[in-house]
């Protein structure tokens, strides 16, 4: 059976790398934490710092788990190479578009359904859009001015793409 892999874009590989560093610092800092508190020579800690001592121990082992989720993926990743044509969607891009139908400016950010699931939170004004969805699908490859249709759970779905930027 062939490894996994995970595809991401340039963007979202170095998203991952600054996160496994941070988590490295907070690994490191949880640690001495927990050491301090298990260095009692005589064993006698209050309930108090055995509260701590559990809150500890629970951060550091889920610190552990999101290191180790980031590094299994950050080994087994697969950059997207980009389209050199920087007039056209790719992932990676912010595509910012008019949805026809509701009447106002969305925007979108496209990235692989991996990156998307790993590093992305939506805010207010803005969508994460995985590349493979129907949407994504449609956006790809589009430039300014395109019109593009696709069906979603709501029904169709028109957005005129208005301007591609730079994922910041």
């Amino acid at each position: 059976m062939a490894d996994e892999q995970f595809v991401l874009t340039r963007e979202g590989r170095k998203r991952l790398e600054a996160e496994l560093a941070e988590l490295q610092q907070e690994q490191a800092r949880l640690s001495e934490l927990l050491g301090d508190v298990s260095d009692d020579p005589g064993g006698n800690i209050d309930a108090d710092e055995a509260g701590a001592f559990f809150d500890v121990k629970t951060d550091l082992e889920r610190v552990n788990e999101r290191l180790g989720h980031i590094r299994f993926v950050l080994e087994r990743a697969v950059v997207h190479e980009e389209d050199p044509n920087p007039k056209r969607v790719d992932p990676g891009e912010r595509v910012v578009v008019w949805d026809v139908a509701a009447d106002r400016e969305r925007v979108f950010d496209l990235l692989t359904g991996e990156e998307l699931q790993l590093t992305y939170d939506d805010v207010e004004d803005r969508v994460g859009v995985s590349a493979d969805s129907p949407v994504g699908q449609a956006l790809v490859g589009a430039k300014v001015g395109d019109v593009v249709e696709v069906e979603t759970p709501d029904g169709k779905a028109r957005y005129a793409v208005r301007r591609i930027e730079q994922i910041e």
